[in-house]
């Protein structure tokens, strides 16, 4: 519980400041041709807020398996966290949302994330990121059933496409997302970042 609290807090950290140091850079906008297709589905605010609330649920049940596991996906998470602020800082993105009405209420609350959440910090996709690393850490282990391993990949679909509807993001930003989860996961195994990341944290445990 120490190290993900430790992960999370330095993610935040990270993030808000690369949206401060980049205010008041160029930022692209990746916004594609199909994403006009998608249209704008306010009710899908829940499903993307939730996640705020199934994201820990998730990883602590992640990190609850065996030792050497858990610090496989801690630090698949901590480098493709690492990898999105290098995108933040040197390819920053944002994109033009839609003119929402003011009639109700899942508008009005569409309206609200928009006021205080800014269009930047798009690419990688954070949401569609940790969305698919909480699949993929839970995938293939045999002590969580089939069925919750594909309610959990349901939840990863669920969330990424809530990211469209609600137009957080565009398509590029969730694809990119997803593959940097799954070239994380595998990275850090085949490259043993992941023995390095569980050195570390057991020396810092016994200091």
């Amino acid at each position: 519980m120490h190290l993900m609290d430790t992960a999370i807090h330095n993610d935040i950290r990270g993030i808000c400041g690369s949206r401060i140091l980049m205010k008041n850079h160029f930022h692209y906008d990746l916004t594609t041709t199909m994403d006009s297709f998608i249209p704008v589905i306010p009710w899908t605010l829940a499903i993307y807020v939730f996640s705020f609330i199934y994201w820990p649920c998730q990883y602590i049940l992640c990190c609850q398996m065996k030792k050497e596991h858990a610090y496989h996906f801690l630090s698949a998470d901590f480098f493709a966290k690492t990898v999105c602020l290098i995108f933040f800082l040197f390819f920053p993105t944002t994109n033009i949302r839609p003119q929402i009405s003011e009639h109700g209420i899942w508008n009005l609350s569409l309206n609200l994330l928009y006021r205080l959440d800014a269009p930047d910090n798009l690419f990688p996709s954070i949401h569609c990121l940790v969305s698919w690393l909480c699949y993929v850490g839970i995938r293939r282990q045999q002590q969580h059933p089939l069925a919750y391993q594909l309610f959990v990949l349901c939840m990863a679909l669920a969330i990424c496409i809530s990211t469209l509807t609600t137009k957080q993001h565009v398509i590029p930003d969730v694809a990119a997302g997803i593959l940097l989860a799954e070239f994380s996961y595998w990275f850090v195994h085949y490259s043993h970042l992941d023995q390095l990341y569980a050195n570390f944290f057991t020396k810092i445990s016994r200091s």
